[in-house]
């Protein structure tokens, strides 16, 4: 048998004018997908809802670091002061009545609601009422280094207008030293 003589290489350039020259032939229909086991969700429309969920989630956290920080007194050791954040509240709803409080360092305080005295017991205040039978107070705290304090009342007084008082404590002494007012709606 005699060699046949080898075919030359292939011309890749030859070879892709065939390729580009052929005619293109359309895709077969696909099938429908399959029903998913969440009826149906599709991939965008998870990606919307994880995207939409995201979102809020931002604002209700920048909402509530707002609101922690509204009403909020700027940090003053040579001055007390006592300011709310909210000059209304409902009574015994879910709204927090949040204070602020500045003071030097060192000072031991309490905020009370409604109060014209405090009696304390160790580190917990009791608010002597000023009209009514019902005041609150919090707990005895010390003014930090940064000469501001922050609290929230949940408010369980009748509606009217009530002072909210910052208290000094020196020893066994109370004294009033700020006030402000809010007022309580039905």
């Amino acid at each position: 048998m005699p060699d046949e003589p080898s075919a030359p290489p292939p011309d890749p350039y030859e070879y892709g004018f065939d390729v580009a020259q052929r005619r293109r032939q359309p895709l077969p229909e696909m099938p429908e997908e399959p029903r998913r086991r969440f009826g149906g969700i599709s991939r965008d429309t998870w990606k919307w809802t994880l995207g939409a969920l995201a979102v809020l989630t931002t604002i209700a956290i920048t909402r509530g670091v707002q609101a922690t920080r509204e009403g909020s007194l700027k940090p003053n050791c040579g001055r007390f002061q006592v300011k709310v954040a909210e000059h209304s509240v409902v009574s015994r709803g879910g709204q927090l009545l949040r204070w602020s409080a500045t003071s030097a360092p060192g000072v031991r305080y309490v905020v009370a609601v409604n109060a014209t005295s405090v009696t304390l017991e160790g580190t917990v205040a009791t608010a002597v009422p000023a009209v009514g039978a019902a005041g609150q107070a919090s707990r005895l705290e010390t003014m930090g280094r940064g000469c501001l304090g922050r609290g929230s009342f949940g408010v369980l007084l009748p509606p009217g207008t009530y002072p909210v008082t910052l208290f000094r404590v020196d020893g066994s002494a109370v004294r009033p030293v700020a006030s402000t007012t809010v007022k309580v709606t039905p």
